[in-house]
């Protein structure tokens, strides 16, 4: 039986990811014609969240504490797939190992056709960050399918995060 915390955290991530992401989705693509996704980690509670990292800043390195005050930290994790020139369906998952009472980390899945001009479509994961401090990963990896195209573009990255 799921406590009332843990209904709100999937109750919260079902409805971030449920529609488009919003306005001002900072991503930098080497070509903008082509599949590409960004990705972003923040922490805070309800509303009030920190910026930690993303691919929109590459050098700042991802940091997240076990603790905020007396309380647990809580993280939000977002993969955002974008618009390319055609239609493309975009097919795979992200894994964050740093959450709390995850064995093999929280997983969000992607499963989601984007069309030419559309804003970016945001899969989210949210929960506690693990209270064993240490090296952690964010594994994304979606393969992204454009009709007429050759095979599908497989993007993917490993991005270290620290827990203190």
């Amino acid at each position: 039986m799921r406590t009332s915390s843990q209904r709100l955290l999937v109750y919260l991530a079902v409805l971030a990811s449920s529609g488009c992401a919003g306005r001002g989705v900072a991503h930098v693509a080497n070509d903008e014609s082509r599949p590409h996704t960004s990705w972003e980690i923040r922490s805070g509670s309800e509303g009030e969240t920190d910026f930690i990292c993303g691919s929109a800043r590459p050098g700042k390195p991802c940091v997240l504490e076990t603790m905020t005050g007396k309380s647990p930290t809580l993280a939000t994790v977002q993969l955002f797939v974008h618009a390319a020139a055609q239609r493309t369906s975009y097919v795979g998952f992200m894994r964050a190992s740093f959450f709390e009472g995850e064995v093999d980390g929280k997983l969000g899945e992607v499963n989601v056709t984007v069309n030419p001009g559309s804003q970016p479509v945001a899969t989210t994961v949210i929960g506690r960050v693990t209270s064993k401090p240490g090296s952690y990963t964010l594994t994304i990896s979606v393969d992204a399918a454009q009709a007429g195209g050759a095979s599908p573009v497989h993007i993917s990255d490993e991005v270290p995060v620290v827990v203190r």
